[in-house]
């Protein structure tokens, strides 16, 4: 299990993943100390209201654009939601 783990942690490195955003209440934060993360703490129901989240998840992915841009020729970044 350990080696699963360092090598998802690789592959998302040579990706340039650095910033996740993570939508969802059912998935913690696995790498808190590797990535940086935004949680959207919210169930995956029609009637959930995203759009008061707005504004933080978009600084949120404009300061991994910026900080990733200033390194790296291309940016990636995982949003996980389930």
């Amino acid at each position: 299990m350990y080696e699963i783990i360092l090598l998802i942690i690789l592959l998302m490195r040579v990706c340039s993943v650095g910033y996740i955003l993570n939508v969802t209440r059912e998935i913690d934060n696995f790498f808190p100390g590797i990535f940086e993360y935004c949680n959207v703490r919210v169930y995956d129901f029609e009637e959930s209201d995203l759009l008061k989240h707005w504004h933080r998840t978009y600084d949120f992915i404009n300061k991994a654009r910026f900080v990733i841009g200033a390194f790296v020729r291309e940016r990636y970044y995982l949003f996980n939601c389930l």
